[in-house]
């Protein structure tokens, strides 16, 4: 309703005192103007109108450069733009212009608590105070009248967290206009700009994040959150430009939210997955690696360099039918349990059981630092390991055992390793040209008689460890010769003078032999027979035989 007629004539303007209260009770912004009679007068703002009335008598320092002077016979005059669509993009007032809601709503830019009770004057400093230094300390300036008093409810609480006075937020909408800090957010353009951002972000997100784990995706959340709040701040310091990072921060989170019960689904099911597949077969540092990043398994397969391991018990048929089916799998399951301890805490990966013989391999499916000296310290634990269980099994008078010896291959190259098999049953294994060399060097221990045995290229990688080479052979669907050695021992070993003595002995003896000179090989290896054999004894009694073959 419009004011009565005998206030409207004497008043020099007339505006109505109301801020905007949000849904939580905080006032953020104030209308400037309104509709009143169904729609056909406009009334201005408390604020506006006294800007309106003000302006010929402002202090010049005080007005903005696009604000045009005003004298008492050409007042300022306000502008609405947009009412007649029901809506308001701006309003101007001599010149200046200020933009606001489609409601005609200014946002309100608090001053901070401290400044504003610098610019109040109470009411017993005009009582009691000096009235010339309140005179110049209001010339040319608009004073805002108002009570602070709790009980009269005209206290209102901002977004600073403190309350104020309704006067104090007139006034501040008043300093803002005239200082040009005045803020913006056009409602109807920056809700859908928003909203439609983080759409897209969480359509980037669904492509991406499926590939990333849950502690990463959490990161991407929180560096998102603190760009989009950042960002918002920044926007709102420099250009008092607002923008709301509430709602995309919902949308985002919900979002992250969502894909985060995928992601945390979708890594249960890779680490139950590499648990199962691998839990048993590999060094639990190297299971954990894996658990964190199963993207380092590539289970599609591929190829990289590996060194293959196989070994067998010598032997274990003819062993095997002296013992009845419950004595052959305790056997077997100490042996193997045994064995795959071994292979696991030197960090490799055990392929395959394949009745009394066992394939592993090394650097694979993880990287695995100097991978041909993990694999021959744990091949010579092994031999170790079995001298106990023979141990263990000559003491149980059941069992009734011979001794127990195992042969092992190994060789470094590449093979393609991956999930082999059927739609119905995959194995992560290795294939290859290398591995089946391999095996063909395992299955030469039978005719040399050493426990283990290796390939030149192995043999390269591993200078230091005690070897001895036992020559070339061919492997069976191959054209050319491969050098093979035999594995005796550590670095420590290799130290020894005495073995230094016996592999240059050996080496010469192997020398002969492929010379054609049998009784300089028979002297060689006759002489080795007299020394410590290094567990090559075996293997001295066949060159030996060679020798006296070749003689004859």
């Amino acid at each position: 309703m419009p004011s009565l007629p005998q206030f409207r004539v004497a008043a020099s303007g007339e505006g109505f005192a109301r801020t905007g209260l949000s849904n939580d009770a905080v006032v953020r912004s104030a209308p400037l103007i309104a509709l009143a009679c169904e729609g056909r007068e406009i009334y201005p703002g408390l604020a506006l109108e006294a800007l309106r009335v003000a302006a010929p008598k402002l202090d010049p320092t005080l007005r903005p450069r696009a604000f045009q002077t005003a004298t008492p016979n050409r007042p300022c005059r306000t502008h609405v733009k947009g009412v007649a669509g029901q809506s308001v993009s701006e309003i101007s007032l001599c010149g200046l212009h200020i933009p606001t809601t489609e409601d005609g709503e200014v946002w309100v830019y608090y001053a901070a608590p401290e400044a504003m009770a610098q610019r109040r004057i109470s009411v017993v400093d005009i009582l009691e105070g000096d009235s010339a230094a309140i005179e110049d300390a209001v010339r040319g300036r608009i004073v805002m009248i108002g009570a602070s008093a709790e009980g009269l409810r005209d206290v209102m609480v901002t977004p600073l967290g403190d309350e104020r006075p309704g006067v104090h937020i007139h006034a501040e909408i008043i300093e803002q206009i005239l200082s040009g800090r005045t803020l913006f957010r056009a409602w109807d353009l920056m809700r859908p700009i928003e909203l439609a951002l983080a759409g897209f972000v969480v359509l980037l997100l669904l492509l991406f994040l499926p590939r990333l784990t849950a502690a990463t995706g959490f990161a991407v959340w929180l560096l998102l959150i603190a760009a989009l709040f950042g960002g918002a701040y920044a926007t709102f310091t420099t250009s008092q430009l607002l923008i709301d990072p509430v709602a995309p921060g919902l949308v985002l989170t919900l979002s992250f939210l969502s894909a985060f019960v995928v992601l945390f689904q979708q890594e249960q099911v890779a680490r139950r997955f590499i648990r199962g597949a691998f839990g048993k077969f590999l060094s639990p540092l190297i299971l954990e690696r894996l658990e964190r990043d199963p993207g380092l398994l590539k289970l599609e397969g591929e190829t990289r360099e590996i060194t293959a391991f196989f070994s067998d018990i010598r032997g274990f048929t003819t062993i095997s039918q002296r013992l009845s089916a419950i004595q052959v799998t305790s056997l077997l399951n100490q042996y193997f349990t045994e064995m795959t301890r071994i292979v696991t805490e030197h960090n490799g990966l055990v392929d395959k059981y394949m009745g009394d013989g066992l394939a592993a391999m090394w650097n694979a499916p993880v990287d695995v630092k100097n991978h041909p000296a993990q694999a021959a310290r744990a091949s010579l634990s092994m031999l170790k390991a079995v001298d106990k269980l023979n141990a263990v099994w000559r003491a149980d008078d059941k069992m009734g055992l011979p001794e127990i010896r195992i042969g092992i291959g190994l060789h470094t190259d590449e093979a393609q390793v991956g999930n082999f098999g059927s739609e119905d049953h995959l194995e992560y294994s290795m294939l290859g040209d290398m591995v089946n060399l391999t095996s063909r060097i395992e299955a030469l221990n039978k005719e040399y008689g050493a426990p283990i045995i290796i390939s030149a290229a192995m043999q390269s990688r591993i200078p230091d460890f005690a070897a001895v080479p036992l020559g070339r052979f061919v492997a069976s669907g191959r054209s050319e010769t491969t050098e093979i050695f035999a594995l005796v021992g550590d670095e420590v070993l290799a130290r020894r003078p005495a073995f230094h003595i016996f592999a240059e002995t050996f080496a010469a003896g192997v020398a002969a032999l492929e010379a054609g000179d049998g009784d300089a090989a028979r002297r060689y290896f006759s002489a080795l027979k007299r020394s410590e054999t290094f567990g090559l004894g075996l293997t001295i009694d066949v060159f030996l035989s060679k020798a006296e073959n070749l003689v004859q």
